[in-house]
């Protein structure tokens, strides 16, 4: 889970996922998160791809985790937002 740019939000919360033998469908990813998570608290993006980007080191590279966004595609996870910001009068 990481935070991707959003226009509205400045970020929302995407999960990257790792496809094994079989890519996880939009409903597999919803099954497991329900009971699991409050449903506020689901991430908004999903991105499936092959792999994750990894350093020399092995370690995660967070900041590369958004070039998967480009390059692979995303679907809607969580209900939109109710709520929209507050503009400042």
């Amino acid at each position: 889970m990481s935070g991707s740019p959003d226009p509205l939000w400045g970020e929302v919360v995407t999960a990257f996922v790792v496809a094994g033998d079989r890519e996880p469908s939009l409903d597999d990813i919803r099954h497991h998160l329900d009971g699991r998570l409050a449903k506020y608290k689901w991430p908004r993006l999903l991105c499936v791809g092959p792999a994750l980007p990894r350093g020399a080191t092995g370690k995660l590279q967070r900041q590369a985790l958004n070039t998967l966004l480009t390059q692979y595609p995303t679907q809607q996870v969580g209900d939109s937002p109710v709520t929209t910001p507050k503009e400042k009068p």
